[in-house]
């Protein structure tokens, strides 16, 4: 059986909550459940205590939360999985260690995983550079996901995908609008051994051109079960922003 990867939904919060949650998961008995929390502006070193589905636990996968001085601490991101022990519709909830003024939790299922290993390689990342790259290790068949945020909500400012990654959600596409978070998740299938995710930040400063600001990316490999392949269902959502003369999409 191949590997499905099945893009769930998002949730984005605006008001500070150490307690963001994501309503109305569905998943049926075995799927696994990946679910993404990206901070931005968390008051500094804002970390996932827990986070559960219902009344079930996930166990995390990945996490990194900036340090440094601002503007790195004020984003952090974490990624965290369960294997699914009921057909169920819940709301996912991740407990912060403090208040986080805004961020986007963003959740996928997956079925014709390695059931015993779900989890592979992950990679995370820091940057004040326009380009921005995670390279994980796995085999064909293999999906990465990741997760990245950026440190500013300026007006003018958005993040895109490069490499052949995939964009499942984008909650501040081009044109960029002030306020939202830049904020996105996405995937990439293996074809070998290794696997490059890339992401570049970009605005209207002459262009749009590449804008070098701070941003923090995640990434994880999901394991296909032995003899399976890679299969993402694409779907792709991007925010609605009403800015100026009309609403954009």
């Amino acid at each position: 059986m191949a590997l499905v990867k099945t893009y769930l939904n998002s949730a984005y919060w605006s008001s500070a909550t150490s307690a963001p949650t994501l309503a109305s998961v569905s998943l049926n008995t075995g799927d696994l459940l990946v679910a993404f929390c990206l901070q931005d502006a968390p008051f500094a070193g804002r970390s996932v205590s827990s986070a559960t589905w219902g009344a079930s636990g996930l166990t995390s996968a990945i996490e990194l939360v900036g340090s440094g001085g601002a503007p790195y601490d004020w984003i952090a991101g974490a990624a965290y999985y369960l294997q699914a022990g009921s057909t169920a519709s819940n709301t996912i909830t991740f407990n912060l260690s403090g208040n986080a003024a805004k961020g986007v939790i963003a959740a996928y299922k997956f079925t014709g995983f390695d059931t015993g290993t779900p989890i592979g390689d992950t990679d995370s990342s820091m940057t004040a550079t326009e380009a921005q790259s995670l390279t994980l290790s796995g085999s064909a068949g293999d999906i990465a996901l990741y997760g990245v945020t950026n440190a500013y909500s300026f007006a003018d400012r958005w993040v895109e995908v490069n490499n052949s990654t995939t964009e499942d959600f984008n909650n501040d596409p081009r044109p960029g609008s002030s306020g939202p978070p830049k904020i996105a998740v996405g995937s990439k299938d293996f074809s070998g051994s290794s696997c490059t995710l890339g992401f570049t930040s970009r605005g209207f400063d002459a262009g749009p051109i590449d804008v070098a600001w701070e941003k923090l990316a995640i990434g994880l490999v999901i394991k296909a079960a032995a003899g399976g392949g890679g299969s993402a269902v694409p779907v792709f959502m991007h925010s609605y922003q009403r800015r100026r003369s009309g609403l954009l999409v």
